[in-house]
C-alpha cells in the first residue's frame, strides 16, 4: 500500500461508504478562542453506546463572511482530552451548513466520551460554530 497514493482509499474506507449514514449526534455549540485560538471543548456524547466510525460532520457557524474553520476531536475526560482528528472547512456565512466527509473512518471504542472545539482564520471576532458529528456502528461494517 502506497500512503500518498493520490485517489488511494482503505479498504475499510471503502466499506464504510457502503453502510447507510443514519446516525449523528445532536448538534452542539463550539465557541472559537480569541485571536485565531482554539476555544473549549464541547461535549458531543459523554459515552459512546457502541464501538462506532466517526465518518463526517455537518457544521455551521455565526461567522458573516467566507472563511476557513478548524475542529480538533478529542476524546477522554474533561480536561484531559486527546485529540484523534484535526479538520479543515470551509465556513459559508450566516449559518449556512456544509458536510464534511472525513478522509478515513475514526475508529472510537465503545463507552468513550467524543468532543469537539473549533477555531476560524478571523483574528477581529470570536464565533460559534455548530457542530454535528456523524457514524457509523462497527458492527454494521462487514
Amino acid at each position: 500500500m502506497s500512503v500518498g497514493r493520490i485517489g488511494y482509499q482503505s479498504p475499510l474506507a471503502v466499506a464504510v461508504q457502503g453502510v447507510q449514514v443514519d446516525r449523528y449526534y445532536p448538534v452542539v455549540t463550539a465557541a472559537e478562542g480569541a485571536s485565531q485560538a482554539y476555544g473549549a471543548y464541547a461535549q458531543v456524547v459523554a459515552s459512546t453506546a457502541a464501538d462506532i466510525y466517526l465518518i463526517g460532520m455537518a457544521v455551521g457557524s455565526t461567522e458573516t463572511r467566507n472563511s476557513m474553520g478548524y475542529a480538533a476531536v478529542g476524546t477522554g475526560g474533561a480536561g484531559a482530552e486527546t485529540v484523534i482528528a484535526e479538520v479543515a472547512y470551509y465556513l459559508l456565512p450566516e449559518a449556512s451548513a456544509a458536510y464534511v466527509r472525513f478522509s478515513a473512518p475514526i475508529p472510537v471504542p465503545s463507552g468513550t466520551r467524543v468532543a469537539v472545539k473549533v477555531t476560524s482564520v478571523s483574528s477581529s471576532a470570536s464565533y460559534n460554530h455548530k457542530v454535528s458529528l456523524h457514524y457509523v456502528n462497527q458492527a454494521a461494517v462487514a
